[in-house]
């Protein structure tokens, strides 16, 4: 059994509890397999109150100043984060998130690449996240945290889970760049949308 499996275990209701969790749309989550997890960027609480409300092990690219305290290293490691430089094209986590989707792992990203504090609908969104789904033809699950106001303990807070987007609906033909950026742009909407019809 992993530490994330583990800490799933004995925290997520716990987590779910002290939150305000309501979670919406889990049986659209894939029990085992592939898949590419996207979602709104809220806050710093983003990847807790996602581990506590999927039941999947996650794997999280994580900024690379994340890892510059050694203790705080060793916790989001064991947990399933690495690193990633960003803004600098960073090859090596490029490769690594390929190779953990390509062997079966739930890779969770946020694709705005930055928090969004005001809430409401997500700012653009990067390609990454496709472009790992053509180079693994994986499934995307678009997710999204709804709050009023910034997210903090003993709120509530909706997590709204939609139907994965399999590899043959995101119609990719290519791969260039102006195609990432348009189906990038078909996730931002998929995940706007969950925020919409659950907005309280």
């Amino acid at each position: 059994m992993t530490l994330f499996k583990c800490a799933r275990m004995l925290f997520a209701a716990p987590i779910r509890l002290i939150f305000g969790i309501e979670r919406k749309g889990v049986e659209n989550i894939p029990a085992e397999g592939p898949v590419i997890i996207c979602s709104n960027h809220l806050s710093n609480f983003d990847p807790v109150i996602l581990g506590a409300s999927l039941n999947r092990d996650l794997k999280f690219m994580a900024k690379a100043e994340l890892f510059k305290n050694p203790l705080l290293r060793g916790i989001i490691t064991a947990f399933g984060a690495f690193p990633v430089n960003r803004g600098k094209g960073d090859s090596e986590a490029v490769k690594k998130a390929i190779e953990l989707v390509k062997n079966g792992n739930a890779l969770t990203m946020f694709p705005e690449g930055t928090r969004n504090k005001l809430g409401g609908e997500p700012g653009r969104f990067k390609s990454g996240a496709v472009l790992f789904a053509y180079k693994t033809h994986a499934p995307i699950l678009p997710v999204a945290i709804i709050v009023k106001g910034p997210v903090r303990p003993f709120k509530k807070i909706i997590v709204a889970i939609g139907k994965p987007i399999t590899y043959d609906e995101l119609n990719f033909k290519e791969g260039s760049a102006e195609e990432l950026r348009s189906v990038s742009t078909i996730l931002r909407e998929r995940v706007t949308a969950l925020i919409n019809e659950n907005k309280f």
